[in-house]
């Protein structure tokens, strides 16, 4: 999305184009995208949570059993 509004901005493409072409294909392309870091995040959470910084079993698996 940044790269086609700078294209747009910077007068690269006309805004015509940019919409028509290039916009379509970014939905599809974000989705898969999201869909795959989603599906590899949790999965290594699951088998490799010390990888992952951001997450702390405390806060989402406090006061369940098993959690540390």
């Amino acid at each position: 999305m940044c790269g086609v509004l700078a294209l747009g901005a910077a007068g690269a493409y006309p805004w015509d184009a940019l919409l028509e072409e290039a916009l379509p294909y970014y939905f599809l392309l974000s989705w898969s995208e999201a869909f795959t870091t989603g599906l590899l995040l949790a999965v290594l959470i699951v088998y490799r949570p010390r990888w992952v910084a951001t997450f702390e079993d405390s806060r989402y698996l406090g006061g369940k059993p098993g959690a540390n």
